[in-house]
């Protein structure tokens, strides 16, 4: 089967928490033997003004978009016409892995509020999109829940979550001391929740932020601006409790999964979709081959449609 993987960001040069999710979901589908191309607006720092060449399939099976709209400051396109043409021949799938394509602000400033979007936030772009896709794919029920209360829940029978794409042979419970008596790892702003930890922890020495720091002031406790990715399942087994108190509505949380397969106590509120799902996320049976999962449902899904 020939499919043509289309993201705004190259999951294989970039490094977020979406990319690493395309990431694993194209290596797991070819691994199955799926033939899969992909095509990005941004590949690299040239194509900041160079928009690459798309070597993609001429007439492919199938066609996943995601994220296709994920720097909407930038104002960097496909090529005119490309994404319009992929929709309106309604051949596709959408896979959501954050708010960039229902939010054109960026960060779903109204934190999944209709009554709260700016005025100039244009919904018509999101309802085209996802109101002609074959699937409509996300990364936890909170996810799925958020996005279709933006668009007034047309798209719900077309909707689905998958589970978390973690590693659980990578993050797991080491039973080793635990000397680290809280951490936080992830970008350190004020809407992944710095105030909130501030307010609720700052009188606290032990603790340890991992990640850039993005506030504009020092922060308290510890703090590593980074470590090596094999690192951080060994901070994760040294820490007690994980830290995570995000102001928005969190997509899913990769970290938060990481810390609980690692056997962190984690601490929390409402807005991690990480924490929506019916199962056990400290559960590694729950997690393990969700990558391929992923593939199994989406054509499930497609075949149903079409009976």
């Amino acid at each position: 089967m020939r499919i043509n993987f289309i993201s705004y960001l190259n999951p294989f040069y970039y490094h977020g928490g979406g990319e690493l999710d395309n990431r694993e979901i194209i290596n797991e589908g070819r691994r199955l033997g799926l033939n899969i191309r992909c095509g990005y607006r941004r590949s690299g720092r040239m194509s900041g003004f160079i928009q690459p060449r798309l070597d993609i399939h001429d007439s492919p099976d199938l066609f996943i978009l995601s994220d296709i709209w994920n720097s909407p400051n930038q104002q960097l396109y496909f090529k005119e016409g490309f994404i319009e043409e992929i929709v309106e021949n309604e051949h596709y799938v959408h896979l959501d892995n954050a708010y960039v394509d229902v939010c054109s602000e960026g960060a779903l400033p109204c934190n999944g509020s209709s009554l709260a979007c700016k005025k100039r936030c244009d919904k018509s772009r999101a309802h085209w999109i996802y109101s002609k896709s074959l699937l409509n794919i996300f990364l936890s029920p909170l996810h799925m829940r958020t996005v279709n209360g933006l668009l007034n829940n047309q798209y719900i029978d077309r909707s689905i979550w998958i589970r978390p794409l973690i590693d659980v042979q990578k993050f797991h419970n080491f039973q080793i001391k635990r000397d680290i008596e809280y951490i936080y790892v992830g970008s350190i702003t004020e809407y992944k929740g710095y105030n909130n930890i501030k307010k609720r922890f700052g009188h606290i020495n032990d603790f340890l932020f991992v990640g850039q720091n993005a506030t504009s002031e020092k922060l308290f406790g510890h703090h590593v601006e980074s470590v090596p990715n094999q690192d951080v399942p060994i901070l994760l087994n040294r820490a007690k409790n994980f830290v995570h108190l995000p102001v928005w509505i969190e997509p899913m949380g990769r970290a938060v999964v990481e810390a609980a397969l690692c056997g962190c106590n984690i601490i929390s509120n409402d807005n991690v979709g990480a924490l929506s799902f019916p199962f056990d996320i400290t559960d590694p049976k729950m997690i393990k081959g969700s990558a391929r999962l992923f593939w199994s449902e989406l054509f499930k899904r497609i075949m149903d449609k079409k009976d």
